[in-house]
């Protein structure tokens, strides 16, 4: 994998369309707002083209092989819900529907995460005792719900990602693949590049000094300041603020801004 430094100076989006060339190339960004913006920059210069622009969630579905419809959002809720048993409501304490729901989110993540992860286990010896019957539980939940949907002709996507990953036909028709700004890999996800690297040539731009990034581990060096030239530093003072939740990070972020004028800008990290 090749990694391209861009200044933080500059827009990383923009900066990195300099790396396409005649070659054909598909370009993999994290989410629908930056697809949206080197869409547009594409069609305003030469146009699309030979090059392909998707989101790598996007990409990463492409990878799954349902032989069944997959069951949407609103469906795992509810056959999550029509599957717990009394024990298991008492146990987790559910008095409603929302709850369920609720459960569900958790339910679901949780084996999606260790999926991605290819974490087929978990060492017991790594959890504690509520820990422990916290997961016999998710995994007596998990038996039943696969049962369930097979009966009903659904898949469900915390199985198919324990399946092989399978490049979609349509990449192997790029000659390079381009991620902008993608920090992070989970072991899927290095499978599937893996793959790709056989017949396509990766490149990865980040907003970053190249040294930030291993290209064979494919996993971030931890940064440090020191080697940043001082013209791309811009801050003279750093404060950080450690908070238990998203809720109580909105909180202190508006009582930043209430006793400090000067702030005119807020990033959002999800953007």
């Amino acid at each position: 994998m090749q990694i391209h430094a861009v200044s933080f100076k500059r827009d990383i989006l923009l900066a990195s369309l300099a790396l396409l060339d005649h070659r054909s190339t598909l370009v993999v960004v994290p989410t629908e707002k930056n697809k949206t913006i080197i869409q547009r920059a594409l069609q305003e210069s030469c146009g699309l083209g030979c090059h392909g622009v998707m989101t790598m969630p996007e990409l990463m579905a492409q990878t799954l092989r349902p032989d069944r419809p997959v069951a949407t959002d609103k469906k795992r809720q509810l056959f999550f819900h029509q599957i717990l048993n009394d024990q298991d409501r008492t146990f987790f304490k559910i008095r409603s529907q929302r709850d369920s729901f609720a459960l569900a989110t958790e339910f679901f993540g949780f084996w999606e995460e260790l999926a991605e992860e290819q974490v087929r286990a978990t060492p017991q010896e790594m959890l504690t005792p509520s820990q422990v019957l916290v997961m016999g539980r998710f995994v007596a939940i998990r038996d039943r719900y696969r049962d369930h949907i097979a009966q009903r002709g659904y898949a469900d996507k915390i199985f198919l990602l324990e399946e092989p990953c399978c490049p979609p036909p349509f990449v192997s028709s790029f000659e390079r693949i381009l991620m902008i700004n993608e920090l992070y890999f989970s072991q899927r996800q290095k499978e599937f590049l893996q793959i790709l690297s056989q017949k396509s040539e990766i490149l990865l731009a980040i907003h970053a000094p190249a040294e930030w990034m291993d290209p064979v581990r494919l996993r971030q060096v931890p940064p440090s300041m020191k080697e940043l030239s001082l013209d791309q530093i811009r801050l003279n003072q750093i404060t950080h603020y450690k908070v238990p939740n998203s809720f109580i990070q909105l909180i202190q972020a508006i009582d930043v801004l209430d006793h400090h004028h000067e702030i005119k800008t807020l990033i959002d990290t999800d953007f």
